[in-house]
This record gives structure tokens, sequence and C-alpha cells, in this order.
């Protein structure tokens, strides 16, 4: 069995194929949302009840009315039946691609897609229809996290909270001026500092506009919104510092990330983060490029806030209930 996605290929582009499956000289296809710049689940199960009767059953985004149900020979490999990913032939389909499952067990393959809601694994993606997820990223409260600086706070440990591909790499990192980020009382202070979330290698101005690849741990691929609280902000007298955040970017020009300019998705002087006022909750939501439409961040990005040296060692400011979340 041979099947392809087919997204941009002349008139069959929009499509499943599964090629030359019907008594192996047919081609079954179906139209597919494949050319809208989202990402779709495609739930495939191939069912065979004797050597030579294949079911094949293709459902997309967690419908249950399968866009191909046929049953037929399928394809003669020569040999024994395979599934390929991906294309090697001189037709060349590109996809990026999420996740995927693979399994061979018969009571799971004969599921609809309704019957596995919330039983795939955690962790893995975004799962649409199969998920109860209510679009929450990450909320930190820092309450669990012990007393201390960059250095030594149980908060910038892999012990603490992990990056989920890699149990020894801490999530957090205070990767320039960790003796000026400080976790006290279940909240955070930082002042001329940085520090990331999500950076697997806690990397300081390592990132450049020549990177082709992300490689953080949070899914920024859909629209997407950052809050924060800020309880302590005491730069009244000299409120010339200012705050910011970026995206794939761990150093300090903006231009230093796969996103350019686009990558410092928030700025703001320090005595007006919160809506203008000192104080308050900082709301960020992620707004589409006006040419491509793209949104700054990937299935695999990660994120720095910044305050810069006019923030100042005698009025840090003091963040708390982080949230990221799916608009």
């Amino acid at each position: 069995m041979n099947m392809q996605l087919r997204p941009d290929q002349g008139s069959e582009q929009g499509r499943i194929h599964l090629e030359k499956f019907t008594d192996g000289s047919s081609d079954v296809k179906a139209e597919a949302p494949l050319q809208d710049g989202e990402f779709h689940i495609f739930h495939i199960a191939f069912t065979m009840t004797d050597a030579d009767t294949l079911t094949a059953r293709v459902y997309v985004d967690g419908n249950d009315t399968p866009v191909i149900y046929e049953t037929s020979t399928g394809r003669d490999s020569g040999g024994e039946n395979k599934l390929r990913v991906g294309e090697d032939s001189s037709s060349a389909h590109l996809a990026e691609v999420d996740w995927i499952i693979w399994t061979t067990d018969s009571a799971t393959a004969a599921k609809r897609p309704s019957a596995l809601v919330d039983a795939l694994p955690d962790g893995i993606g975004v799962l649409g229809a199969y998920g109860t997820d209510d679009g929450l990223i990450l909320s930190e409260n820092f309450d669990a996290a012990t007393d201390g600086d960059g250095d030594n706070s149980s908060l910038f440990t892999a012990g603490y909270k992990s990056i989920s591909s890699d149990s020894s790499k801490p999530f957090f990192n205070a990767n320039n001026g960790a003796s000026r980020v400080v976790v006290s009382g279940g909240a955070l202070s930082f002042y001329n500092a940085r520090f990331t979330l999500g950076d697997p290698t806690g990397g300081d101005k390592t990132t450049t506009a020549d990177d082709t690849l992300t490689r953080g741990d949070i899914d920024l691929s859909q629209p997407y919104r950052i809050s924060f609280d800020v309880i302590t902000n005491d730069n009244a007298d000299d409120g010339s510092g200012k705050c910011q955040l970026y995206v794939d970017n761990d150093g300090t020009s903006s231009g230093n990330s796969i996103w350019g300019g686009d990558s410092k998705i928030f700025e703001s002087p320090v005595l007006e983060m919160a809506g203008g006022a000192p104080t308050g909750t900082v709301i960020i939501e992620s707004d589409p490029d006006p040419e491509s439409e793209d949104y700054v961040g990937s299935t695999t990005s990660f994120i720095q806030f910044r305050c810069d040296s006019g923030v100042e060692e005698a009025t840090p400011i003091t963040i708390d209930n982080l949230v990221i979340e799916r608009q």
C-alpha cells in the first residue's frame, strides 16, 4: 500500500491518495485540508482480514465519518505490505509533522476517533478533537520553587520542571545575570537580566537571523496569549528601563532570531508594563504577520524574558501567575 498526502501537486493538490489500492490498479482519492496553512490530524487504520483483503479507513480532525472507507486487495508491493511515510520518488511532497503515533493493536485500529478521546499519550502535541484540551500550555505561580537566585533556586533545575524530551535539562534557565533573577515567597523578581522558558540549551546570545530551525519546548504554532501579573514595580524615581519578551531569541537584539525583528513580541517602558500602569496584569496576544499571516512561533519554540540595564538593583520588578495559552 502507498498512501500519499498531496498538498501541492498539479491537478491532484489538496487530496489524499491510496495509490493503486483498488484491485492493485486504481487509486482511491479524497479531498483533504492540506493547503490552509494549519495543522490537521489524519487518523489512518488498515485492517487485513486475510492475506488478500485490506480495509482502509482515513479520518480527518477527529470526525467519525471517514473520508476514505475502502476494502480491496491493496497495491501489490511484490512482497509484504508497507506503509510509507514521506515520498522518495521524483515527485516530492513537503509537510511539517508535529507528532506520529503508530500501533499494531487491532482493538485500537478498530476504534473511531470519538472512542480515542483522552486515550492518546500526554505531552505529544496538540490533540485537537482527540483530547479535552482547554488550550493551556503553561501555568506557573512559582509557589513550589525554593527561594534563591538563578544559581540555586529549584525553579532552575530539571527536578522542578524539565524539557519534555530530556528529563535532565531544566525548563527555566537564567541565561544572563543569574544572581539578578530571584525567587522569593512564591514570586519571581529580576532586574538587568534575562531568563528563558523551554530552551533546552539554556543558551546566551546563540540564536541568529540565519537560523533555519527552532529548538524549544513550547508549542506556539497556533494563536496564543501570554499573561502575568506585575506585583511589585518601584521604578518611579528612575523609570528609564524597558522590559521585553522574545520568541526563539536568547539575546538582546531582536534581529538575532529565525523570526528576525518580529521575535520581540513585547516591549514596554517599565512603568507602563501593565496596560500603561506599573503594576497589574500584562497580556500579550500573538498577531499574524500582515504579509504571510504566520504567527511568531512554531511547535518547538522558547520564550525569553528580559529587563534591561535601566531596571536597577534597587528597583527590580516582581512577577507572578504566568500563563501561556492558546487563544
